[in-house]
């Protein structure tokens, strides 16, 4: 079972994402959106705004990159980006917690 859980929308999906620690909750999201290609990307195409907003993405990846992320970093993820958001909708921790974050 896992310890960490967060629903995250990703665009137009939105799912909920398991794992022991928050690192690897964000791995498991990896699986839908690969962050780090995001951001390269996103330098080269966003405007001012979205350049604002990749500041954000980028400083919550070095904290998940150098493994001192956690779920209240995961739980104020709030991306606006021209292709979509990247939001937290939930976070959970325990069991009992993620059983009633997936309904």
């Amino acid at each position: 079972m896992s310890k960490y859980a967060a629903k995250i929308q990703i665009g137009w999906l939105t799912d909920c994402f398991e794992g022991n620690t928050p690192s690897a909750v964000i791995r498991s999201a990896e699986k839908v959106q690969d962050f780090d290609c995001l951001l390269r990307m996103g330098r080269m195409e966003e405007g001012k705004r979205g350049q604002k907003e990749l500041s954000k993405l980028e400083a919550f990846l070095e904290k998940y990159y150098d493994d001192s992320l956690t779920i209240e970093d995961i739980s104020n993820l709030d991306i606006k980006l021209s292709i979509g958001t990247i939001k937290c909708l939930g976070i959970a921790e325990g069991e009992e917690e993620i059983a009633k974050l997936k309904k």
